[in-house]
């Protein structure tokens, strides 16, 4: 017998055009065999989760999922945003609960190496797109492993460095 998730909850900027281009098949697919319930929000990265409003428009319900959220599954959304996703990541990783899991699947590294130095405190990577205020703190919380390189073969560790290919990094919040 198939395990069957509760929910899926698809986020994208472009939701209309990736609904009708993708998502309605996938939601097909999973629906309900593998999940009970598929849902598919507008969500922008470029804006803050939390806005001090009570109201933030643009990513106005999403707040309210992350604390009970498992796992944020990503592809392409470091690199495409580029330098831009700062406020909204740190603070999806503030609310997230302990044990959340982030998989970050990117077409290049260079956005998932400056997440990794952002969380050990290194100032210099802080974007001009950033609140100047933002408190980068949440993302220390987070441990990484690259999962599609080298973590047991002491030959291949030097690639973890690399700028070009494809990455894909895990980070669980402790």
């Amino acid at each position: 017998e198939n395990a069957c998730l509760r929910e899926v909850i698809f986020l994208d900027f472009a939701m209309k055009e990736w609904k009708e281009a993708v998502l309605d098949d996938l939601t097909q697919i999973l629906s309900p065999r593998y999940v009970q319930n598929v849902t598919c929000k507008f969500c922008d990265i470029t804006t803050p989760l939390l806005s001090g409003e009570s109201d933030n428009i643009e990513n106005g319900e999403i707040w309210q999922i992350v604390e009970n959220t498992d796992i944020f599954l990503t592809s392409y959304l470091l690199t495409e945003t580029r330098n831009k996703w700062d406020q909204f990541i740190v603070q999806l990783v503030g609310l997230a609960k302990i044990g959340a899991m982030f998989y970050f699947a990117e077409p290049m590294p260079w956005q998932l190496h400056r997440l990794i130095r952002l969380s050990a405190g290194d100032n210099d990577e802080k974007s001009e797109h950033s609140d100047i205020g933002l408190d980068y703190s949440p993302l220390k919380k987070l441990r990484f492993i690259w999962v599609d390189s080298s973590m047991h073969y002491p030959e291949l560790q030097p690639l973890d460095g690399r700028i070009g290919g494809p990455a894909v990094l895990l980070c669980i919040k402790s």
